[in-house]
């Protein structure tokens, strides 16, 4: 069974006028010292993590579900 790696994400909205950066995607238990992705919406800054993480063999990415439905990949 592979070990799951569920991704959480914050609205940061930081009082700056660029908006490049308001949302943060981490790993669930991760979130103070695991891998990051950031953007300006929550799906790019999943596309982030994911992108930028290597998974190992025993691991998978789970995604978080919006409003009872699952995200498309």
């Amino acid at each position: 069974m592979k070990r799951q790696r569920v991704v959480v994400t914050s609205h940061i909205y930081p009082p700056i006028p660029i908006r490049d950066n308001d949302w943060l995607a981490c790993f669930d238990g991760d979130e103070e010292d695991g891998p990051q992705g950031w953007g300006s919406t929550e799906q790019k800054a999943i596309d982030d993590l994911v992108d930028n993480y290597e998974l190992e063999e025993d691991e998978e990415i789970v995604l978080p579900i919006k409003n009872g439905v699952p995200p498309v990949d």
